[in-house]
This record gives C-alpha cells, sequence and structure tokens, in this order.
C-alpha cells in the first residue's frame, strides 16, 4: 500500500492494517530464522565441497536479505503506528 493511501484510512482500518502487516512481518521473521538454522546445520562440519560451499552462500545471502525486509517492514509499520496514535489523540471516542 502507498504512503498517501494509508494515510487516508481510518483508525480502524490503520489498526487492521497494522495487524496484516503483523502477520507478513511474522512470517518474514519465522523464514529468516529456518534460514539460519539450515545455515548452521549446512555449515556445522564445514563446506568442504563447492555444492556445500554454494548452499552455505545462498542460505546466508537468503538470510541476510529475509533479516533486511524484516527491518524495512518494522520502520514502515512504525509510521503507521504513529499515525494512528496521532488519530486516536485527536479522537479519543472512535479509537476505544
Amino acid at each position: 500500500m502507498t504512503h498517501q493511501r494509508w494515510e487516508e484510512l481510518s483508525a480502524d482500518q490503520l489498526e487492521r492494517l497494522l495487524v496484516e502487516r503483523w502477520l507478513y512481518r511474522g512470517g518474514v521473521l519465522a523464514a529468516a530464522l529456518t534460514l539460519a538454522v539450515l545455515f548452521t546445520m549446512v555449515s556445522v562440519n564445514g563446506l568442504g565441497t563447492l555444492i556445500e560451499q554454494l548452499l552455505g552462500g545462498a542460505l546466508a545471502v537468503l538470510t541476510v536479505a529475509a533479516a533486511g525486509v524484516f527491518v524495512y517492514l518494522r520502520l514502515h509499520d512504525r509510521r503507521i503506528f504513529l499515525l494512528l496514535q496521532d488519530r486516536r489523540r485527536q479522537n479519543p471516542e472512535a479509537g476505544q
């Protein structure tokens, strides 16, 4: 969702959007942790063969990429959350 679109949403719609995004972020975190475990399992005995090295490198890159996506989503969610807090301060009855 673009920045302009989510700024136009009501407080209730922003809250639903945040819950949806938290679920996505949880999925990305689970993927990053799974990749980290797989990388550890592959590299625990050393990366001796070319296949192991390629697999280990791919898993490491994917783990870092998933962590980067997680951080990006978190920063974006924070902006939405701050807007939601401002909306609730402006209209306290609507946030109840």
